[in-house]
């Protein structure tokens, strides 16, 4: 899914910061979707037509 996402949307304008994904869920106290986590390292943040926005935090 995140394959075909990315063939819409094209390359992320930044370049995203990497993320500590197990150190991450174990903050949060649960594990995030692996489609989310391989979404989240290509695209930092994403706004589509000003409707849609996707951020997540600069975590490390």
């Amino acid at each position: 899914m995140v394959d075909e996402l990315a063939q819409v949307l094209g390359p992320p304008d930044i370049d995203p910061v990497p993320v500590h994904w197990v150190a991450v869920e174990r903050q949060l106290g649960l594990a995030l979707p692996g489609d989310y986590k391989t979404f989240a390292d290509r695209y930092p943040a994403l706004f589509v037509n000003e409707y849609l926005r996707l951020n997540r935090e600069q975590c490390s």
